[in-house]
């Protein structure tokens, strides 16, 4: 197991948690945590793309999702994200 860096630099910066994923036929992904759309498509920008694409050979498929909840078993925690959170946070 490689240890993690540090911190995230660059357009990863804004990044909060990643976790790989590889389903049992060996199809491989990814899913990340970051504070809002617009910080997730800044971090997947063109030189991410390429990074990708030549790393494996085929482009990704991104979705977007809102969180709505973290269960944290380890810490003991849940935490909740309304609905209309980024709206508040914006006014």
């Amino acid at each position: 197991m490689r240890a993690p860096p540090s911190r995230a630099g660059g357009a990863y910066k804004e990044l909060i948690r990643k976790h790989y994923i590889v389903g049992e036929d060996g199809t491989g992904g990814a899913f990340y945590i970051w504070p809002s759309k617009e910080a997730a498509q800044r971090g997947h920008n063109a030189e991410w793309l390429a990074n990708i694409k030549a790393r494996t050979g085929s482009v990704p498929t991104i979705r977007y999702f809102d969180l709505t909840m973290i269960v944290d078993n380890e810490a003991v925690t849940v935490t909740e994200f309304p609905p209309n959170a980024a709206a508040e946070a914006a006014e």
